[in-house]
């Protein structure tokens, strides 16, 4: 059950940040003139895009244990049910969530940089900060991912 609460919050966090930086975006594209960006939704954003790019930076740099050998099987397999499944569901969560944490930073981190690219005088400090915070972790967690 812990770990169900834990990735309630995980995800929680993950769709606000999808959501103060989406309506953040479109703002820009929707404006000619800057829009305004109250200083408290400024440090939630930027507090957000901290976490939620640390957190995708170590998913990304994990590694597996050197010369951990999978676990040996102890006599016969017990029959699966349906609490054996619901546990393995369980047991993955983290996993699903990473890939989804990576997917959704990504875009919404490739989204900020073009709109600040293509918006420059437009773009809020809020984008901004995700672009360059985005930017600022893609080049050591791709080179941690890739092993580099």
């Amino acid at each position: 059950m812990q770990r169900i609460a834990t990735a309630v919050v995980v995800v929680a966090v993950l769709v606000l940040f999808a959501i103060v930086f989406g309506i953040a975006i479109v703002q820009v594209w929707q404006a000619s003139t800057e829009p305004a960006v109250s200083e408290s939704l400024l440090y939630l954003g930027t507090g957000l895009a901290a976490v939620v790019g640390g957190a995708v930076a170590v998913a990304l740099n994990v590694r597996p244990v050197a010369g951990m050998a999978p676990a040996a099987a102890n006599g016969p397999a017990a029959p699966a049910g349906p609490h054996v499944v619901a546990g393995a569901l369980v047991d993955q969560l983290p996993n699903v969530i990473n890939v989804v944490y990576v997917l959704v930073y990504a875009i919404v981190g490739i989204a900020a940089i073009v709109t600040w690219a293509i918006h420059p005088a437009v773009t809020t400090s809020l984008v901004k900060n995700l672009a360059t915070t985005f930017f600022a972790l893609a080049i050591p967690t791709a080179s941690g991912f890739f092993r580099v």
